[in-house]
């Protein structure tokens, strides 16, 4: 889930506009996990605008610049917009698909470019940002209203099923293990990879092979 998606201006860091989709999840081991998350975001925003500048004053190539910061409950994607100087910035679950967000960024950092770049201009000139509230409903649209980039694998095949081809052995007991956990609804690969101690790239591997063998649905990843 995509908590939040923020519009910074690269030249002042200056919020332009916000989405807020849902609050950040609050473990029980912090109380504040909202003001915590959102204060370190912006430190991690302005140190990639200073890193930005520092580039484009020695000429650097900044024409594809993104920063991702993981923790353990939240995630915190950067997508830098040269030409309309802007940065796209994300809150999300750790286990949402960093690319999608990237991708579904750089939609968004385009799309506002073509529609606000007088009034970009302009309220730079004047710090008017009402204009903008306009484009909330292209972020919602673009991002699923939070959700674009959530990957639940789902199982096409019953239980029974399932056990008789790791008896035959079709996939073996450490994938077997992997299938048991497939719910459809809140196990992600990276949720998946944490429960059986392996990594993400490994639980991929068993996810591409359940599709090769039609025990899960595609995963269908968004076009963007």
């Amino acid at each position: 889930m995509i908590y939040s998606l923020y519009l910074v201006d690269g030249d002042s860091a200056v919020l332009l506009l916000e989405k807020v989709f849902q609050p950040l999840k609050r473990p029980t081991s912090q109380r504040d996990l909202g003001s915590g998350v959102i204060a370190e975001f912006f430190a991690a925003v302005n140190s990639f605008i200073d890193e930005i500048q520092a580039a484009m004053r020695k000429g650097r190539d900044i024409s594809n610049m993104n920063r991702t910061l993981l923790a353990e409950n939240s995630a915190v994607t950067m997508h830098y917009q040269p030409e309309a100087r802007v940065l796209v910035s994300a809150i999300s679950d750790p286990d949402d698909d960093i690319d999608v967000i990237i991708a579904a960024s750089k939609k968004i950092a385009e799309r506002f470019w073509k529609k606000h770049r007088e009034s970009l201009e302009e309220s730079r000139l004047h710090a008017d940002k009402v204009v903008f509230k306009a484009f909330l409903p292209d972020i919602e649209m673009v991002l699923h209203d939070g959700k674009i980039a959530e990957i639940f694998p789902r199982l096409q095949i019953p239980i029974k099923t399932l056990q008789r081809i790791n008896a035959m052995g079709v996939i073996s007991n450490d994938e077997y293990q992997v299938a048991l956990l497939i719910d459809g609804k809140t196990m992600s690969p990276l949720a998946i990879a944490k429960k059986l101690g392996k990594s993400k790239g490994e639980v991929m591997d068993v996810l591409k092979k359940f599709e090769g063998l039609d025990i899960i649905k595609e995963m269908k990843f968004p076009k963007l």
